[in-house]
């Protein structure tokens, strides 16, 4: 069995709706910390600049935020099999929940400052939910005229 037959097969189908949460997240995980690393790295290449905490503790989490946000919806919206749209905004709406839930803990506890990245998340779901929105208008007028 090829792998687009395996893709088209029933049991992929069901498959592929299991995966997504798990899979979404995974990609989250693994993205937030590369983004994070590579601005270390580029802090460690640029000794000049002058306010690399500052720059490490917001400026790094809000961009790394932003970037896992963003694959956090496009991961799931590849792997569901069909309703793309809906798929994100049901992540989406788990997400806002779940950082809410993470911001006031944080909040309460002070141990840990997660405002800078939540808010790049906050901002890249709902950057990538929109993109996903048009890309849908898009296929479905495509589907309308073929």
């Amino acid at each position: 069995m090829s792998l687009t037959t395996y893709f088209e097969s029933p049991k992929s189908y069901w498959f592929r709706w299991i995966a997504v949460l798990p899979i979404a997240l995974i990609a989250y995980i693994i993205t937030s910390p590369i983004i994070k690393i590579l601005g270390d790295l580029t802090l460690l290449i640029n000794q000049s600049l002058v306010s690399e905490e500052w720059m490490k503790k917001y400026f790094y989490a809000f961009i790394a935020g932003l970037f896992s946000g963003q694959v956090y919806i496009i991961t799931a919206a590849y792997i569901a099999p069909i309703y793309k749209k809906e798929t994100a905004l049901v992540l989406l709406i788990l997400a806002v929940l779940t950082i809410g839930a993470v911001m006031m803990t944080g909040y309460v506890n002070e141990e840990y400052n997660p405002w800078a990245e939540n808010i790049g998340i906050l901002i890249g779901l709902i950057i990538r939910y929109l993109m996903i929105d048009e890309e849908e208008k898009e296929r479905l007028q495509r589907n309308k005229r073929a």
